[in-house]
């Protein structure tokens, strides 16, 4: 059972809580496995509940939560007495967010040193600043002790990354932890205790998926730490926040990617953007073509991708696993752009693709017969085309009906952001629109011919 409570902002209870009442929130209470926190309605709610049934006094509370698992949301400084008593040793995920006038707050960072004390058994720890300031230095050392507590570590998100140097080493070491998120607004500090640690034969043994925040702003630091580690996740996702469109980044960027990561490992990678529109050549990603067992690409959401049928062919044939691929959402009119053609060569060499995002110019569609197509992909379900070129919506339809026989619509998400969003867009927009509805209705056809096919083969007793 999951707590979501945004309610109930003043909890006042009238009168006090009979025993029968009592032990039937226990009863409600022993069923809870996670808690979302979103306010403090819940704290006040609880604190309500407590204070109804006995006078206050500093006797330790049984865990009033013994089987929660799982707390997401809230800010341990506006409700801090709550996390004391919320539950134990059952507890193996924590999610919550700080800001600026957390860090300096003595009694949360007592709450932080006595974490691995109240939770002995986390095994998903998240910790959200979004700042830029540098913690104190008493928090600092709090939560390097309460990480140095914790052996069951499968899941690490810091958004802070300055702990102290046996933290990080005993981070390395760690057989349980897979997933690790670093921000690298303060990566000077990570990469400082990294030349201090006595490194394991192997950092990082286990770990699969590896997180970089901030990391266009950053990228030497990135190409350091990797140098350093010589890790080989299967899982890589880069965020870019603050692109300063300069191309020259994103291709460093990927080149320290294909120079330190392992090509027989890593199996998806991931390029996200604060949408900013970069204009970048196919020579930029190129580097990649070198992982020849990735299965999922996401490159950034909308950069202008100089691409060709022929470019487009040589990414088809060095990822042939491919089963998710986002190449970009949109592309400046004046842009090149691979046609159907090209399209078609992807759709051969990557059989298993399932998503696809991707812009082409669909206007040469003459020498395509869409009764007998050359290729067809019955795993596509979203299938995205940004601004592509398109002049006849049913034409479009047709071709992507046959070779698509379970796509029900083109994925028009992304038109309501920046820039595919813009009102000079417009008719574009009205144009892809269109084509789903012929799609629709193609559908339909194709539905009902099968549904009396079925009839004929099968007829009644």
């Amino acid at each position: 059972m999951n707590a979501h409570v945004r309610r109930f902002q003043q909890c006042k209870l009238t009168q006090p809580l009979s025993p029968e009442q009592w032990k039937l929130i226990q009863k409600y209470m022993s069923r809870i496995t996670a808690i979302s926190l979103h306010s403090t309605s819940f704290y006040n709610l609880v604190l309500a509940i407590i204070a109804a049934h006995r006078p206050p006094s500093f006797e330790p509370l049984p865990p009033l939560f013994p089987k929660l698992k799982a707390v997401k949301g809230a800010r341990p400084s506006a409700c801090l007495p709550l996390f004391y008593c919320l539950s134990g040793p059952c507890l193996t995920q924590l999610e919550i967010p700080w800001l600026a006038g957390d860090l300096g707050c003595q009694a949360l960072i007592d709450f932080v040193s006595d974490m691995g004390t109240i939770y002995p058994n986390m095994k998903t720890f998240s910790f959200n600043t979004y700042l830029d300031i540098h913690p104190p230095d008493a928090m600092i050392q709090g939560l390097s002790k309460t990480i140095r507590s914790w052996k069951y570590l499968v899941h690490v998100h810091l958004n802070t990354l300055d702990l102290d140097t046996a933290a990080y080493e005993h981070l390395m070491r760690l057989d349980s932890l897979t997933s690790l998120t670093l921000r690298l607004r303060l990566v000077y500090h990570c990469l400082a205790r990294l030349r201090e640690a006595v490194l394991p034969r192997k950092p990082f043994p286990m770990l699969t998926d590896l997180t970089f925040v901030d990391c266009d702003r950053h990228t030497p630091s990135v190409i350091e730490w990797l140098n350093c580690l010589h890790i080989s996740p299967s899982s890589l996702t880069c965020t870019l926040q603050y692109s300063s469109r300069d191309p020259q980044q994103i291709t460093d960027l990927y080149r320290a990617i294909a120079a330190q990561l392992c090509h027989k490992s890593l199996e998806t990678i991931i390029l996200e953007d604060n949408y900013h529109v970069i204009s970048i050549q196919v020579d930029s990603i190129r580097p990649l073509f070198s992982f020849p067992r990735l299965r999922c690409v996401k490159i950034t959401h909308f950069c202008t991708l100089s691409l060709s049928d022929g470019d487009l062919v040589d990414l088809a044939t060095s990822w042939p696993l491919l089963e998710v691929l986002y190449l970009n959402y949109y592309v400046e009119t004046q842009a090149p752009m691979p046609t159907l053609r090209g399209f078609f060569h992807l759709l051969q060499h990557c059989p298993r693709l399932q998503e696809l995002v991707i812009v082409v110019d669909t206007r040469d569609s003459e020498w395509i017969d869409v009764t007998c197509p050359v290729v067809r992909n019955h795993g596509m379900h979203n299938l995205g085309l940004g601004n592509s070129y398109l002049d006849d919506p049913k034409r479009v339809a047709s071709i992507l009906c046959a070779i698509f026989p379970s796509l029900e619509e083109v994925d028009a998400t992304w038109w309501y952001t920046y820039p595919l969003g813009h009102p000079g867009n417009k008719i574009q927009w009205e144009l892809w629109q269109e084509v789903n509805r012929h799609l629709g209705e193609l559908r339909k056809c194709r539905d009902s011919e099968c549904g009396q096919a079925q009839v004929v083969l099968h007829p009644p007793a």
